[in-house]
């Protein structure tokens, strides 16, 4: 709904389900946003969410990171290594976000949240031309 606003939901086989829903860690008010979780199960259940969904889809002004997916025969450890040493460019390999190990290897994350414009661009620039790089270097072999 909005950067920051730390809620989200969970999905699993029922019998895992009930064991969170009856856990101290949900029934004592621990950790979780009870106040906007409340809030936001209003607004989905009366409809209320609808025309701010639609307008955010319309017009998107918000978010910290841009997922992109690498050609299939690129390894993100290898352009990261790239990256590094020549390019002094950095981001989130996307296998550090799965347990599954090979997922998500060809997919890289990077933030644009905490940087000027013209340095992004920059790095976006020196980013494109690693994988260029890469790419020419991969499809020789």
């Amino acid at each position: 709904m909005a950067p920051g606003l730390r809620i989200g939901w969970m999905e699993g086989p029922p019998v895992v389900l009930a064991k969170f829903a009856c856990s101290a860690y949900f029934v004592s008010a621990g950790d979780f946003n009870h106040f906007t979780s409340g809030l936001l199960g209003t607004a989905l259940e009366s409809g209320a969410i609808t025309n701010h969904i639609v307008e955010t889809r319309r017009q998107y002004k918000g978010g910290f990171f841009v997922w992109i997916q690498l050609p299939t025969n690129m390894n993100c450890d290898d352009l990261m290594a790239l990256c590094l040493k020549k390019y002094n460019v950095t981001f989130a390999c996307g296998n550090k976000f799965t347990k599954n190990p090979g997922r998500l290897s060809n997919f890289i994350r990077i933030s644009f949240s905490h940087l000027e414009k013209d340095t992004f661009i920059e790095g976006v620039k020196e980013l494109s031309d690693a994988i260029l790089e890469l790419q020419a270097t991969n499809d020789s072999q």
